[in-house]
């Protein structure tokens, strides 16, 4: 539902029917059934502001800039990434060194990983360390913080890691912000 698009279409029909074509959510279609591709990044268009929400896996950054430039984006102007699994992350540093991530875009990252996926930490390090070498700053979300633009609202959650943990999650995928 998600590789082929049909959970897009849905989702970009209640948002037509509510934002008049200011805002759009699209979802990438057809990245080889969308099997470690197209269900680990979308691109939200508010009001002429893009929100890239994850990157897919390094193995789909030609299909990813595709996608980018197929719905007119150059560069980015929010970053959104749900948690550290390479599926979500593997474009970060790419999009930096290419130009899409820049100084100008806010960065959202998730709450260290590190009581929840011991895995995940080398990522968060790399990507942090990309984003300082570029001299991009991040912000990571409390639970609650919101984007306003207009009357588009993104709100955050799953923002509160010690929540979480006392909660008794066991799947790291389950702590996506």
């Amino acid at each position: 539902m998600v590789g082929d698009g049909t959970l897009g279409d849905i989702v970009e029909a209640v948002l037509q029917h509510y934002f008049n074509s200011n805002v759009s959510y699209i979802f990438p279609k057809n990245w080889d059934n969308g099997v470690d591709g197209s269900g680990s990044t979308s691109l939200v268009k508010a009001y002429n502001k893009s929100f890239l929400i994850d990157t897919a896996t390094a193995g789909y950054k030609t299909n990813l800039y595709e996608f980018l430039s197929d719905n007119g984006v150059s560069t980015l102007d929010y970053v959104i990434i749900s948690h550290y699994d390479v599926d979500h992350i593997g474009n970060v540093i790419n999009l930096i060194n290419d130009g899409y991530i820049t100084t100008d875009t806010t960065v959202y990252l998730p709450a260290p990983p590190s009581l929840l996926n011991k895995g995940s930490v080398e990522n968060e390090e790399a990507i942090k360390g990309a984003l300082e070498t570029a001299g991009i700053t991040w912000i990571e979300p409390e639970e609650g913080d919101q984007v306003v633009i207009e009357d588009f609202v993104l709100t955050f959650l799953n923002c509160d890691v010690d929540q979480l943990v006392a909660s008794g999650w066991n799947d790291y995928n389950n702590y996506s912000m």
